[in-house]
């Protein structure tokens, strides 16, 4: 800048010639704080002013919004690990332990492996069939029924 890009006014203000990057930087902090350009003005020297409580203030918060937002995004990102893990874990284990618990099986003629009982299939029906006609029944049922 030359010395003409600086004048003092009778006022007592000043008239300066401003580097466009400062005067970009000056419109931003208006149109984030919805602010006049004096307002802006003295809000920017404020945050110049690194011992201002204004400077503070704003470094506090944009601080506590970084970390907020990062703390968030990794809480978030645990949770749903934790969540998946949890679920692939219980519903792994739990279906296991149904199907050991309450399947209905038996073993094939054939190879000797065991062949679990499907619900509502063809061999659950044969099954319920045979039962019935060998007189199968709960034991209270049963003692009535002699």
């Amino acid at each position: 800048m030359t010395k003409d890009s600086i004048r003092f006014l009778e006022d007592g203000a000043v008239e300066a010639l401003l580097p466009k990057a400062f005067y970009l930087a000056m419109i931003r902090i208006q149109a984030e704080k919805g602010l006049d350009w004096n307002e802006a003005c003295i809000f920017a020297a404020e945050l110049i002013d690194s011992s201002s409580a204004r400077f503070k203030r704003e470094v506090e918060k944009e601080a506590r919004r970084l970390y907020n937002g990062e703390l968030m995004r990794q809480m978030n990102t645990a949770r749903e690990t934790i969540k998946g893990n949890a679920y692939e874990s219980g519903y792994s284990s739990g279906y296991e332990e149904g199907k050991n618990e309450g399947t209905a099986w038996y073993f094939c003629s054939v190879c000797g492996k065991r062949i679990d009982i499907t619900p509502n299939g063809k061999a659950h029906a044969s099954l319920i069939e045979y039962m019935r006609s060998a007189g199968w029944g709960h034991s209270n049922c049963l003692q009535k029924d002699r």
